[in-house]
């Protein structure tokens, strides 16, 4: 995961809640995880190329085709609960890269929000590269915390030790199966 991935990741996370503060509602802090995993959210995606300077729909095939030969893009996600930001790097081309072994660098932030009045959240940043025949590989992952109640803070700590990284690791895949389902199928 290249450094400026973590540091813009770090930054969209801490931001995020500002940013988008209408865009998202309180979440109940109680089992926060298995909500997560559980609930299915309509999702609002855009999908920017570095090169294209523009929004691109990975179902048209003009753009699938500018997704799948860029060096970077970028998946924006906005739920009721949830905002996540995904980059896709590869010098070899998203696709060319995915397809061998050079694989595509993914680094995927998302926060999930406990309390938004109270600008109150768990973020969870994670990278890795994926391949289209391998396992991810380097998997790296870390929490961020702003909650303010120490009790909610304390359960969705310990919440977080026991689903976090497989929460990130599923998330990691998730992003790879944008690879392998939609842009370089």
């Amino acid at each position: 995961m290249k450094k400026n991935n973590l540091i813009i990741a770090i930054t969209f996370c801490l931001v995020s809640s500002q940013c988008f503060a209408q865009a998202a509602q309180s979440a109940s802090h109680s089992q926060l995880f298995k909500q997560v995993e559980q609930k299915k959210e309509v999702k609002n995606q855009t999908y920017l190329s570095k090169d294209a300077h523009a929004q691109l729909n990975p179902d048209d095939s003009k753009d699938a085709e500018k997704l799948a030969s860029s060096i970077e893009f970028e998946i924006y996600e906005i739920g009721e609960n949830k905002m996540a930001h995904t980059v896709y790097q590869s010098g070899a081309g998203i696709c060319n890269g995915y397809q061998s072994a050079l694989g595509v660098d993914i680094t995927d932030s998302r926060t999930y929000y406990i309390n938004q009045d109270e600008n109150e959240y768990y973020a969870s940043i994670a990278g890795a590269t994926v391949y289209s025949k391998n396992d991810p590989d380097n998997v790296q992952y870390a929490p961020v915390f702003n909650i303010k109640n120490t009790d909610v803070a304390k359960q969705v700590q310990e919440e977080e030790q026991l689903y976090g990284k497989k929460m990130a690791t599923q998330n990691i895949q998730k992003s790879a199966n944008v690879l392998s389902g939609t842009i370089c199928k």
